[in-house]
């Protein structure tokens, strides 16, 4: 496990959302799992050439709400629906 991958374990936040682009979903996926069953987690995709900045807060904030926490199983589902 990763130096920040046991930082977030050890740490009290009970949510954790990990927004990233495309190209880094394979990482997202990876943390999502070894996060599954300690938090709840988001995994935020961000439209193909956007990140955070040239979206918006407002625009970052809304792909955060509309997405919702998944469980480890839907981990996996997302995981192979990408590959």
């Amino acid at each position: 496990v990763p130096s920040h991958d046991k930082a977030i374990i050890k740490s009290p936040v009970e949510r954790v959302v990990i927004i990233l682009d495309p190209d880094a979903i394979q990482k997202a996926i990876s943390l999502a799992l070894s996060l599954a069953g300690l938090k709840k987690v988001k995994i935020v995709i961000l439209p193909e050439g956007e990140d955070p900045n040239s979206l918006g807060k407002r625009k970052t904030m809304q792909l955060v709400y509309k997405s919702h926490y998944l469980d480890y199983q839907q981990i996996i589902k997302l995981k192979n629906s990408i590959q």
